[in-house]
């Protein structure tokens, strides 16, 4: 029990839960053991959530997966708030409450919407991974989220144009230039 105790003290949850799964095969009857395997358990669960947004935070570029993540961070929230008598008390799980404020940052960032211009040659075509065809165009205005992205020029009889950009918040109103310039 004590070694159980000093994983969840360390937010070692998988660790502390094999200990309880392991004193539970002991002795069953223990009615704190199921306790603590069932708060084991939701730490886990929250645990798996907040990795799954910090670690993969590229793809909440795409909108339907930014909502799932709200939505996720909405239920740790929620779940936290309503099991007080299960979950220890917020301030001594300083890892998790890092995540929490991490993820949040993330979905935050990946809201926000930044104003860039595209300019050409009107001769290059023009495309963005993850925005579209934008084609042949002098310039062009775009609202991009945060976030990497690979523009690709292609002109034929010319090198293609690539390069990856990534879009910050210093990048507001930002001017791209994609020409394709060396001949083959």
């Amino acid at each position: 029990m004590k070694k159980a105790y000093l994983e969840e003290k360390k937010e070692k949850w998988k660790s502390a839960l094999s200990y309880y799964e392991k004193i539970q095969v002991i002795d069953a009857n223990i009615n704190s053991i199921l306790l603590n395997i069932k708060r084991t358990n939701a730490y886990i669960k929250m645990d798996k959530i907040l990795n799954e947004i910090i670690n993969k935070e590229e793809r909440l570029q795409d909108d339907k997966v930014l909502e799932k993540s709200k939505k996720s961070l909405q239920y740790i929230e929620l779940y936290i708030e309503e099991n007080e008598h299960l979950l220890y008390p917020i301030k001594q799980t300083p890892e998790l409450t890092k995540k929490i404020t991490t993820a949040e940052k993330i979905i935050k960032d990946a809201s926000i919407i930044i104003n860039i211009t595209i300019r050409s040659d009107n001769l290059t075509d023009v495309s963005i991974y993850k925005v579209g065809q934008l084609g042949k165009l002098k310039e062009k205005k775009l609202n991009l989220k945060l976030g990497i992205y690979t523009i690709v020029g292609s002109r034929e009889g010319y090198r293609d144009y690539r390069q990856n950009i990534k879009i910050t918040e210093k990048d507001q109103y930002r001017v791209i230039v994609v020409v394709c310039r060396e001949t083959i």
